[in-house]
């Protein structure tokens, strides 16, 4: 799809049953594309082992549906775990603007978060999807991804809502990946106390975000591979993008190029008061500060590929594709969990 807009909407996909079911169902669809995987490495392929083995304690059910879909889509399996547990750890690309508002700022009493996925167009366009999943011993979700295993944000039938966006604070260990980390919470957590919990116990196999939030609660998690690091709101918003936030990480050198702080000042720059679906939406759409992406980074085109706002006491969720190079506003679509 190179740098063009996407002419359908977003890939949507229901997957329901044990790990190795929706695995099975997954890989079997993915099988038919003859899809190429990355070239692998020793060097990463012994970190992905070491992964494997961590993945096996902290999220077993995703290591069981990995391999369950490699074997469907007719891939090497250990070609597939090294692309699943280590591509992350080789990218340097900022991405992703996330805001809570919270309840006694909103119009309607409800807590709101907005959340923009941003990546390079020709990677991310094509395998975006939004992801309807029933595992058979956890909770129903909706998100979305642009790798297939995991998730990159969405929202369970408990109301709770999870997303990542990029940080470089330096660290590259074994651990779990990031996308693996948002759907296990969305698939084994009720609320935010909950999540926080574990996602404090886990190794980390880079520093990345997590917006987490209930209908009560919102927190950052910013992650590092030596400890994580908890933000609350301030004056009742709380943002996220790339740069470190918290006292403790924020003397890190940012990494460049750098509109992080940018977005992050934008989407605290709310009205005071009554905040509205309208002022979130317009929010998430403002090119002009970076929020709604749309440049280059290191000479590829890059942008936001899907947008998604959560109103997590409805379980709510409405989420919007990107529009590229397009100068259209994005358009949501709700959905209830």
């Amino acid at each position: 799809m190179g740098d063009d807009r996407l002419e359908d909407t977003m890939h949507k996909m229901t997957l329901r049953g044990t790990p190795a079911q929706m695995g099975q169902q997954h890989g079997s669809l993915i099988g038919k594309l003859n899809i190429q995987l990355p070239p692998t490495s020793p060097e990463m392929q012994v970190l992905a082992n070491d992964c494997e083995q961590l993945c096996l304690q902290h999220t077993p059910e995703l290591v069981e549906e990995m391999q369950a879909f490699a074997a469907a889509a007719n891939l090497p399996y250990d070609s597939f775990k090294q692309m699943m547990l280590t591509i992350a750890l080789q990218q340097n690309i900022p991405s992703c603007s996330v805001v809570a508002v919270m309840p006694e700022r909103t119009a309607d009493g409800k807590l709101m978060v907005g959340r923009n996925y941003d990546f390079v167009y020709n990677i991310a366009w094509d395998t975006a999807t939004t992801y309807t999943t029933y595992p058979a011993n956890g909770h129903k979700h909706m998100g979305s991804c642009d790798i297939w295993i995991g998730r990159e944000d969405g929202m369970n039938d408990a109301g709770l809502f999870a997303a990542m966006s990029a940080t470089f604070v330096p660290g590259i260990a074994p651990g779990i990946p990031f996308w693996f980390i948002v759907r296990h919470i969305l698939e084994h957590f009720t609320s935010v106390d909950e999540a926080v919990e574990w996602i404090q116990t886990i190794p980390h196999s880079q520093s990345r975000n997590y917006m987490l939030a209930d209908a009560n609660k919102a927190v950052v998690v910013e992650a590092t591979v030596n400890g994580c690091y908890i933000r609350e709101p301030e004056d009742g918003i709380l943002v996220m993008t790339n740069h470190p936030a918290h006292p403790t990480l924020a003397a890190q050198k940012p990494f460049k190029p750098d509109d992080s702080p940018i977005r992050y000042d934008r989407l605290r720059a709310f009205p005071d008061a009554n905040i509205t679906l309208n002022d979130m939406q317009t929010a998430l759409n403002d090119r002009e500060n970076h929020v709604c992406a749309h440049s280059a980074v290191y000479g590829d085109a890059f942008g936001t590929i899907w947008s998604a706002i959560a109103y997590p006491a409805d379980k709510r969720l409405d989420i919007a594709q990107g529009t590229g190079h397009d100068e259209g506003t994005m358009t949501y679509q709700s959905y209830t969990i």
